[in-house]
């Protein structure tokens, strides 16, 4: 039984096994004595929240692509400390779980980083805080409808709101929320008449105040939340791989973002490239 007034046990869950070991064999090495839960399916995670209601909470997801699962463990999440374990986070990733949890969550990525500047972190998260996790009470009551589809429209509705937080200025907003939609750069110096250099430039501003790699696939997976990317679907109770999906998926998806985009800028005019 470990010492932890804060809770009885950390509680561990990884979209991939490997990364579930790989946390409980960190924490051996820091603090032998702490209890740690490790759970290998969302169904077991949330018996491990149920019976210990206010244990922190290590998630090795990426938001970006979990945001179904989020939707369904916001209830079980309050009130606990919440630490994200995870190769690379991205912009989307940051800011998701925000919509869910207005609450202090901190963040480990391992890329770039040792296990000798990783333990200190984790060895922090197991140290009892004097009171409870920072909820911000202005924080509007997420909608959190059963209809995936909708869930992740208002999710990106609310990352598309947090993007001048990050000082991420008009025209660079516009470009990387239209380039996450699949449209080219000369399709996007067309629709805001602009030319392609410029494009250029607004794309790299944008990602650099968002902290950001500019390679297309950081852009595809960084800035909006994708339907086709979600890892957790409650009617999958295999949980298997999703089927790559084809390219008339693939277009119905983007016209869906483009939608979007539309509808939050209406001083842009994108409807010609709804086909």
């Amino acid at each position: 039984m470990n010492n932890l007034s804060y809770s009885e046990c950390i509680i561990v869950y990884a979209l991939q096994w490997p990364e579930t070991y790989a946390i409980e064999g960190l924490y051996n090495q820091v603090s032998p004595a702490t209890q740690i839960e490790p759970c290998f399916s969302p169904e077991s995670l949330i018996e491990l929240l149920e019976a210990y209601t206010t244990a922190p909470v290590i998630l090795g997801i990426l938001p970006h692509e979990s945001v179904i699962l989020l939707s369904r463990l916001t209830h079980y999440l309050q009130q606990r400390r919440i630490l994200f374990f995870g190769q690379k986070f991205n912009y989307a990733d940051r800011v998701v779980p925000f919509y869910f949890l207005p609450m202090d969550i901190e963040f480990i990525e391992w890329t770039n980083n040792t296990p000798k500047k990783i333990l200190p972190i984790l060895s922090s998260f197991i140290i009892p805080e004097a009171v409870k996790p920072d909820i911000d009470k202005n924080h509007p009551t997420p909608l959190l409808p059963s209809n995936a589809d909708e869930l992740i429209y208002h999710v990106n509705i609310y990352i598309y709101q947090m993007l001048s937080n990050y000082g991420v200025g008009k025209q660079s907003r516009r470009v990387l929320l239209m380039l996450a939609s699949s449209l080219s750069i000369r399709k996007i110096a067309k629709i805001l008449d602009i030319n392609i250099k410029t494009v250029s430039l607004y794309k790299l501003k944008g990602l650099y105040r968002l902290g950001m790699g500019t390679s297309s696939y950081d852009v595809y997976r960084g800035i909006f939340v994708n339907t086709l990317l979600q890892q957790y679907r409650p009617d999958d109770k295999c949980h298997q791989k999703m089927e790559f999906p084809s390219n008339q998926v693939k277009k119905e998806n983007n016209k869906n973002l483009l939608l979007l985009i539309q509808a939050l800028d209406q001083e842009i005019d994108i409807a010609e490239h709804f086909q």
